[in-house]
């Protein structure tokens, strides 16, 4: 408990501090409305005093020189609209709520007290005093990492040590202390329950006023070209790699911006939910695409690019052709494999090593370039990608044309003699024709030398089995190949790439031709849910990014695609093949109640290393649905009761897309619900959802209601994760309902629940 003295001191405090950043408001939106004006002035000054060209040389010359010094200066004062502008939003941010915590600092050689007051974004007064410092501060970093006692934190010119006196966290809402509270790191915190206990909204919001000792190592991690965090459910993962980019931002502003820093995303869905973080911690969003984006740009002129949810939607169906479905499988679980992966490195080997067949490059009896020369070329750029080396033969022939050409008109033009009735430019364009025309040939020549065809290429692979053979020497290829080759064949033959393939075939390209403008400028790379790509594409990112600092974040008991062959980071760190290396394993889940927590941790079979956050809710509820007449009216008395309890979010979660739009159809005349499928951009959190399983991943909602009907029912050993996924995604209340069986994971704990 506080002393009244204590709270008014407190107040006047914030009284002090909401003037100040009130006054240094006003001043900046005059600032950027100052210069706003200019750049309208400007751009009035350069159509009055600027006209269209006149035809004179001296007269268009002044004229762009005139105007190339209004856009000069026009661009000085944008830039200074726009730096006003932005500390205008970061002020008016910070007037909401200046800042969330205070440490009571002792430095051991300055031996005075510090009040070390901590905001989203630092604030000065005009005497350059801190007032506020940025969370991402290196004397911030005490606030997350110590109680009060002996503490230090880094800096430039060494550590600084010295005693916390006092902890003590605030809630300022709009512009309004609503409680303090006197803390330490402990997760059970009175501050750190009320947060949780909150609804979940729209967007992913900011964390930083909850940041825990564990999560902030991974944020200020510095240190190692490749950090790999796993993460149980609900620990945090996804939030602290956004809280890890605005801390780089903050910390190398000088050497990047948000356009250096990719992540690799999900699904669209997931990208929308994260957008808001960003920009509420004051900084412009970092690149974000998919995996399946990337894969549709580089091979998606021409075929059908099949994506992940499609191809694991058709696995949960299990289709009615059971030879089909189990040969896609086993050509689907061999095709991510590292085995695979050694297969095509030596395909692309033999490619570039095998001698292509050069000619002499003949024009009118004379050779152009010799097969000699060609081979030589050839051999010299065994350094370059494939395609690059062919390029570059073509630009020899073409640099070796040019004197020809020369030449060889001069010779035409010579040879027309005197030609009553022709013009000088009837006689040029006469000896421009006929050169193309004998260059022609050779021209083509060329190009069915050096073409090809990447698709084709790679699909040459399956047409001889010899070849695999001999490629294959040393791995294990599955029994019935030659049916995966048929299969592979066949789906290509519709315009379709299955998405078994669309790794490989990426790896295939990039490699023979290299450059994808991905890359470009991109000096740290964000991998979340990195349990589940494949061996092949984390041969990718090394490839694309083989300069880049890369964070992976994952959780290997979501691992729900079990067919995609890695199940450790130790491989994944071998693949990506960096010596600076740093594992940490959050072990804390703070999203969902204790009860759902270990509710869902029993799915699991196994001994987990999860601590459940100490913060009580209803227990998870298994229900049995007696016939299928009933499922309409049990779902919506499942929602009435989320309505109830004022939650903000609610889901209903099918094992498939297909069970999702049944659900769907079922109650969308009763109750007014979102249907969510793959091809969604964004989440409306308005109203309840229906979403697939595997769409869930990364999402949260205030409760969750599951459902499984019949063959839609969670029966396979691989689909355990898949289970415990949809079930993490509650964060107040978690209900299961069936009909027909119960998923064996399901039958103890409905029996004995947690």
């Amino acid at each position: 408990m506080f002393t009244k003295a204590e709270w008014a001191k407190e107040r006047k405090w914030l009284a002090q501090i909401l003037s100040i950043i009130e006054s240094q408001l006003a001043r900046s939106e005059e600032q950027a409305k100052k210069f706003r004006a200019k750049v309208l002035t400007l751009n009035k000054d350069m159509w009055k005093d600027t006209s269209a060209p006149t035809g004179d040389y001296e007269t268009d010359l002044d004229m762009v020189i005139q105007i190339n010094q209004f856009l000069k200066e026009r661009r000085v004062q944008i830039i200074n609209k726009n730096f006003y502008n932005i500390q205008a939003n970061r002020l008016k941010k910070m007037h909401q709520s200046p800042y969330f915590a205070r440490l009571t600092f002792i430095e051991d050689a300055k031996n005075e007290i510090e009040y070390i007051y901590i905001g989203i974004a630092t604030l000065l007064n005009e005497s350059d005093n801190c007032l506020i410092y940025d969370w991402r501060a290196p004397i911030s970093s005490m606030f997350y990492d110590y109680q009060p006692g002996r503490a230090e934190y880094d800096t430039p010119i060494g550590s600084i040590k010295g005693e916390i006196l006092l902890k003590r966290q605030y809630r300022i809402i709009q512009s309004q202390l609503q409680y303090m509270f006197d803390t330490n790191i402990k997760i059970d915190d009175e501050i750190l329950q009320k947060i949780l206990a909150q609804n979940a909204s729209g967007k992913m919001k900011h964390i930083v006023t909850s940041i825990q000792q564990e999560q902030n190592k991974v944020i200020r991690d510095d240190e190692h070209t490749l950090l790999i965090v796993q993460g149980s459910a609900g620990s945090g993962k996804t939030s602290i790699a956004l809280h890890r980019i605005a801390y780089l931002l903050y910390k190398y502003r000088n050497t990047i911006n948000s356009d250096n820093i990719l992540i690799f995303s999900p699904n669209q869905i997931f990208s929308d939910y994260i957008s808001n973080v960003l920009p509420e911690l004051g900084e412009e969003n970092m690149l974000q695409v998919t995996f399946q984006e990337y894969a549709e740009d580089v091979l998606g002129n021409q075929l059908v690019v099949e994506d992940l949810q499609t191809q694991f939607e058709y696995f949960l169906n299990k289709p009615e052709d059971k030879t089909a479905y189990q040969i896609r499988f086993n050509g689907a679980r061999y095709k991510a494999s590292s085995d695979y992966v050694q297969v095509i490195k030596h395909y692309i080997q033999l490619i570039e090593q095998t001698k292509i067949h050069f000619e002499d490059l003949i024009c009118q009896d004379e050779i152009i370039v010799s097969r000699e020369e060609l081979e030589r070329i050839w051999r010299n750029s065994n350094y370059l990608p494939f395609a690059k080396a062919l390029r570059k033969i073509k630009r020899r022939f073409v640099y070796r044309l040019k004197p020809f050409k020369k030449r060889r008109f001069k010779q035409l033009f010579t040879g027309l003699g005197k030609m009553p009735g022709y013009t000088m430019e009837q006689k040029v364009r006469l000896c421009m024709t006929k050169m193309r025309e004998e260059i022609r040939p050779v021209k083509q020549k060329v190009d069915q030398m050096l073409s090809y065809n990447i698709p084709e290429m790679y699909l040459d692979l399956f047409k001889d089995r010899e070849l695999f053979l001999q490629l294959s020497q040393d791995t294990i290829i599955p029994d019935n190949f030659d049916l995966i080759c048929t299969q592979t064949l066949n789906s290509f033959a519709r315009g379709i790439i299955p998405h078994e393939d669309v790794t490989p075939l990426l790896y295939f390209k990039e490699t023979l031709q290299g450059n994808h403008n991905i890359r470009k400028g991109i000096k740290y790379v964000l991998i979340d849910e990195a349990q589940d790509y494949s061996a092949f594409q984390y041969e990718i990112f090394k490839k694309l990014f083989p300069g880049s600092n890369l964070t992976l974040l994952g959780d290997m008991n979501q691992s729900i695609y079990s067919y995609m062959g890695i199940n450790d980071y130790q491989s994944i760190a071998a693949i990506l093949g960096t010596e600076s290396v740093k594992m940490i394993n959050l072990k804390n889940s703070y999203r969902s109640t204790a009860d759902i927590t270990n509710f869902a941790k029993s799915i699991l079979k196994t001994e987990q290393n999860i601590n459940a956050v100490n913060r009580q809710g209803d227990k998870p509820e298994i229900i049995h649905i007696p016939d299928k007449e009933s499922v309409k009216m049990v779902l919506i008395n499942g929602l009435k009761n989320c309505f109830d309890k004022k939650y903000k979010s609610i889901a209903i979660i099918c094992k498939t897309a297909a069970l999702s739009e049944k659900i769907y159809n079922l109650l969308k005349t009763d109750i007014d619900i979102q249907l969510i499928n793959k091809d969604d951009q964004k989440l409306t959190r308005e109203v309840p959802v229906i979403i697939p399983s595997y769409l869930s991943k990364g999402l949260e909602f205030d409760g969750v209601l599951v459902y499984t009907d019949g063959e839609n029912n969670y029966l396979q050993n691989e689909e355990i994760n898949l289970l415990y996924t949809v079930c993490t995604r509650a964060l107040h209340s978690l209900n299961l309902y069936y009909t027909d069986e119960l998923s064996p994971f399901l039958v103890e704990l409905r029996t004995n629940p947690s």
